[in-house]
């Protein structure tokens, strides 16, 4: 490449003769690459804010900053003091005040003086409780029980209480100050069965009739087995109805197993610690067995007419009542218990003799209060849930239960849900017909035909009509929601309101949803 080297020689040559020199070639080929800096253009810039979201909005009204300033606005109201010298003071000393020998006019009773007090707390008689139904079911409140001794106590809560099976623990609670285990046990054993651990209300206590038998051999089958199956069931050969009216206040009905789990959990506490009553209780339910069973399969048919008939004490079919004072039982071949110690019955604070006063479970009608107030509780109770008709009558109990409780409340909202929690014991007919009016259901499982919302009601409509057709237990794949909602709505469905509608009444199994089971139970 000598001739490049020749051509860069001649170059420098013809520089130095014009007084170019090395520095200035540097700086030339440094302008070279270096161009110009352009100068920085202004760019309008673009922010977009998002709407606060609805929880957004719940968290930030709950944030304790947003609580600290509500506070902080809230005006201050200015207070005088006095002190105890002063003439104001001393005024209002006086007012509060009585001469020894004055004697106060007060025209009310104790028990409606108390109740103005505490609204709920106690009824207006020394007979009556916070919630008293037509056929005798009470909730008594605790004033009043303590006014009553042990036997008598018992025999109340047993035969009208609300409640059919009790812990032994609970019981222990609920008697006099004092009791102890052994007092409590021997009168339990003239009022209730022990089954699972736990004590039953004798069946004399609660029926009148054919009803008694019916319901021994159903407590014996449970007294066996926390699960009673369907079949077991079908072989008595009567009404369904009848016997749900039986096995509402002892169990649980569980479609995916078949049958009525019992309410309550095992007490295997109670078992371990009484081994020698528990060993009593089998043998005696051994003992038993072949009549309760004759009983039962004798009754032909229980229909309204014959369990409204109160029958004498020497018909009464308590097959397994207990005589304290012998500690034994003896049944006939009909399952009547002979030579015992009637079961109590307490109407009105006094003990009766045999329990034949009580009211049957079909001989009562819906208080009006009750059918009038029923509608609306009911929309509360299954806003966003989907029940069971024992659900039903559960949840209309305990919101009662917490209005009563509660402070703050409107009295009419505690009066309607106090008269609502009545339906709960109304007949079964009278009690579904009003709960047709606001809710649908899909093989027993209820919840309400509409929400009263425009946006999810059309959508809602089209996925209960898909239950239907597709029957219980199976699952809908969200591509055939998808396609029948656009053939009966003719578009398709945001997905915030596809998932809170399918939430509210059914629960995710694989690749679809399932109709929930309505018992109360966490999925």
């Amino acid at each position: 490449m000598s001739y490049v080297e020749k051509g860069e020689e001649s170059t420098k040559k013809n520089r130095k003769g014009i007084g170019y020199d090395e520095e200035m070639a540097d700086a030339d080929e440094e302008n070279e690459e270096e161009p110009p800096e352009a100068k920085p253009k202004m760019v309008p810039l673009q922010v977009e804010l998002k709407k606060e979201t609805e929880r957004q909005e719940q968290m930030r009204l709950q944030s304790h900053a947003y609580l600290k300033k509500l506070d902080e606005a809230e005006p201050w109201i200015a207070l005088e003091p006095h002190g105890i010298d002063s003439p104001v003071t001393d005024e209002f000393r006086q007012k509060m005040a009585a001469v020894e020998d004055f004697q106060i006019p007060f025209s009310m009773n104790m028990h409606d003086y108390v109740n103005t007090l505490v609204p709920g707390r106690a009824s207006t008689g020394s007979n009556e409780a916070t919630f008293k139904e037509d056929n005798g079911n009470e909730g008594f409140s605790r004033s009043f029980l303590d006014t009553l001794p042990l036997e008598e106590r018992f025999g109340m809560l047993l035969s009208k209480g609300r409640v059919q099976v009790l812990q032994f623990e609970h019981l222990m609670r609920l008697a006099p100050t004092g009791s102890t285990e052994e007092e409590v046990l021997e009168v339990l054993q003239q009022f209730a069965y022990l089954v699972q651990g736990c004590w039953v209300a004798a069946s004399s206590l609660r029926y009148n009739g054919d009803i008694c038998k019916v319901r021994d051999y159903i407590v014996l089958l449970f007294n066996k087995n926390r699960l009673v199956r369907h079949e077991q069931l079908e072989e008595l050969k009567l009404p369904k109805e009848t016997i749900r009216e039986v096995l509402v206040s002892l169990a649980v009905q569980r479609p995916a197993a078949g049958g009525w789990e019992f309410q309550e959990a095992t007490d295997r506490s109670f078992m371990k610690n009484h081994q020698n009553i528990v060993k009593e209780q089998s043998q005696r339910w051994s003992e038993n067995e072949e009549g309760i069973k004759k009983a039962a399969f004798s009754v032909k048919i229980v229909n309204k007419d014959n369990m409204k008939s109160a029958e004498s004490s020497s018909q009464h079919s308590n097959t397994f009542a207990t005589d304290s004072r012998k500690g034994s039982v003896t049944t006939d071949m009909n399952g009547t218990a002979q030579g015992v110690k009637p079961a109590q019955v307490i109407d009105g604070g006094q003990v009766a003799g045999t329990g034949a006063e009580n009211k049957n479970i079909t001989g009562r009608t819906m208080p009006e209060e009750t059918r009038a107030a029923l509608p609306g509780v009911l929309r509360e109770v299954l806003t966003n849930r989907v029940c069971n008709l024992q659900e039903i009558c559960q949840s209309l109990r305990n919101l009662a239960k917490g209005k009563l409780s509660a402070k703050n409340i409107n009295p009419k909202a505690v009066a309607a849900a106090v008269a609502a929690a009545k339906g709960a014991s109304a007949p079964l007919p009278e009690l579904t017909a009003v709960i047709n009016q606001v809710a649908s259901n899909i093989n027993g499982v209820y919840f309400l035909t509409s929400l009263g919302n425009p946006t999810l009601d059309p959508f809602r409509d089209v996925v209960i009509k898909l239950l239907r057709t597709k029957g219980p237990g199976t699952a809908l794949r969200k591509v055939d929601i998808t396609e029948a909602c656009k053939i009966a709505l003719g578009r398709e469905v945001p997905q915030a309101v596809y998932l809170k509608v399918m939430k509210e009444l059914c629960n995710a199994r694989g690749n679809g949803w399932v109709l929930k089971t309505g018992d109360g139970r966490p999925e």
